[in-house]
């Protein structure tokens, strides 16, 4: 298997209090879960339905997992239903979820904090979660699968990263022992050309390709917007 395991902070100038606490929020969430027993990604989770059409789906739904229909309990929402599209971002389905969005926040984060600023990289990285549920949203208005992760908020983080670090070296590993150093617009290139193929493609595997699709492109025009800001706190963000 290969994937990115580190980058380049040779040139990062400060700490990043702001990646490192999301890290932290999103792994909370995901004990309080378990210590609870609640299963909140069918509460809090994002259902293109319920924001449509403002209305809270409690009940037994039907859902197609792994091409089976299971009949699965979808618990009341938080009032208003639309919070779900803040509370979606810090809810995962397992801990693989968790710790391959983790490790990606981690290592593309504090490069875009260090541009950004911790403050206005935390709205940043509100603003890529919002538009990438607004994307799945578009995408199945219909559906009632309750979408959870904050792999669109970070999909917007590696965009931005795309922009603003095109050359940085991202470390690479394969097989574990394996590593090397790939170019950062390689990376990053070919993970959302898999998005879109994965998206467009009819790959039918209930993951919200489409969120990672939105959250990038967010990331992108922010990146673009930013990437000549050579001091945190003269960039415009928006």
């Amino acid at each position: 298997m290969l994937l990115p395991i580190g980058d380049d902070n040779s040139r990062l100038k400060s700490f990043h209090p702001t990646t490192i606490l999301l890290i932290v929020i999103n792994i909370g969430v995901y004990l309080y879960g378990i210590v609870t027993t609640q299963d909140f990604s069918m509460s809090h989770g994002l259902i293109p339905y319920e924001i449509t059409r403002f209305q809270d789906v409690v009940g037994f739904m039907d859902f197609s997992i792994d091409g089976k229909i299971e009949s699965i309990y979808q618990a009341p929402g938080p009032n208003p239903i639309w919070l779900t599209l803040l509370s979606s971002m810090f809810l995962h389905g397992g801990l693989m979820h968790l710790a391959g969005n983790m490790l990606f926040l981690w290592i593309y984060g504090d490069n875009v904090e260090d541009k950004l600023g911790s403050f206005k990289f935390l709205l940043f990285y509100l603003l890529c979660g919002l538009g990438a549920g607004f994307f799945q949203i578009i995408a199945d208005m219909s559906s009632y699968i309750p979408m959870v992760g904050a792999s669109g908020a970070i999909s917007g983080v590696m965009g931005a990263y795309l922009v603003m670090f095109p050359l940085n070296k991202i470390r690479m590993s394969f097989l574990i022992f394996i590593q090397f150093n790939v170019p950062a617009f390689v990376v990053l290139g070919l993970w959302i050309v898999m998005q879109l193929q994965n998206q467009f493609g009819g790959i039918a595997d209930n993951v919200a390709y489409m969120a990672h699709i939105g959250g990038f492109l967010v990331g992108l025009w922010v990146g673009f917007r930013n990437r000549t800001k050579k001091q945190p706190q003269k960039s415009s963000f928006l």
